[in-house]
């Protein structure tokens, strides 16, 4: 399996030399053993920017801290039953900060590996019988 990796601002540069002394991307591309796309898109970018270097890019913002964070492991762990979406209400309601269910679910299973999945499976006839004593 192929895997991807980022140049580094000496290898542009070196590359975007090669390419000013004359050599083809063809060429540069075999020399440097990458794909030929990416040093063609290269050199249209040193040709209207005239420089190599990658932009920063800015991370996606947090939506919740830390101290929110653990709150929602609590708040599921204490309703361990209860669905993200409801334990997202419980925690809007009681931070007053509007999250998703999307950022409830990932924290809430990588940080709550104690609590136990529920199980769902056939039901046996001594559990039935069982419950049925109890009622």
């Amino acid at each position: 399996m192929t895997f991807r990796r980022r140049m580094e601002d000496s290898g542009r540069w070196l590359d975007v030399g090669r390419i000013e002394a004359g050599q083809s991307i063809t060429d540069a591309s075999l020399f440097f053993g990458i794909h030929h796309s990416v040093i063609s898109r290269l050199w249209k970018q040193f040709q209207t920017t005239q420089t190599v270097v990658r932009r920063p890019v800015a991370d996606h913002p947090r939506v919740t801290t830390t101290a929110e964070d653990r709150y929602i492991v609590i708040v599921a762990k204490r309703n361990r039953r209860v669905t993200s979406t409801h334990v997202t209400s419980m925690v809007t309601a009681s931070i007053g900060k509007a999250i998703s269910a999307a950022t409830v679910h990932p924290g809430t299973s990588s940080l709550c590996s104690s609590i136990r999945p529920v199980k769902r499976g056939t039901i046996t006839v001594v559990l039935v019988t069982r419950q049925l004593e109890c009622v």
